[in-house]
């Protein structure tokens, strides 16, 4: 039974390894990849890519667009996406180089922002996705945020 299963996996990584040279090719194509490397079998096997979203709205919009499609041509060759919702990112300013600061969302705002968000992400990617929230990372820490950047300007 091992064996077969061991045979079976082996296949199924074959298979894997030249979908996923195919993808690469596309995306190269498309020029949407800067540098692609040589990724070694035991790296590719069981592999994950992730992708970070601001909650700075309830729903996907056209900015989301091409990255939810690279995933999604990923997910169907085996890798797997990992989702990361900015729950502490969103609450600073936009480092984006932009004219002016990114609107200051409450908390409640960006709770319900990050339920629609999470919705949509798990309408398109299926239930078993993994979606991760950054403020479960950074809720201990000090943040530097854009009232503490207002204060040292005075």
């Amino acid at each position: 039974m091992w064996r077969l299963q061991r045979i079976a996996r082996g296949n199924r990584f074959c298979i894997l390894k030249k979908r996923f040279s195919t993808v690469i090719k596309e995306l190269q194509t498309l020029g949407v990849t800067d540098n692609v490397t040589d990724i070694p079998d035991h790296v590719l096997k069981d592999s994950s890519v992730y992708f970070g979203i601001d909650p700075t709205s309830d729903s996907l919009h056209i900015g989301h667009l091409i990255s939810v499609t690279i995933l999604k041509r990923l997910q169907r060759v085996g890798i797997k996406p990992v989702l990361l919702i900015g729950g502490a990112t969103g609450q600073i300013g936009d480092p984006s180089g932009k004219q002016t600061d990114r609107p200051i969302l409450s908390v409640d705002e960006i709770e319900n922002n990050m339920k629609g968000l999470n919705n949509s992400l798990r309408e398109l990617f299926g239930p078993e996705v993994i979606v991760k929230n950054n403020y479960d990372w950074y809720k201990d820490c000090l943040l530097y945020t854009s009232d503490a950047a207002d204060e040292e300007d005075s």
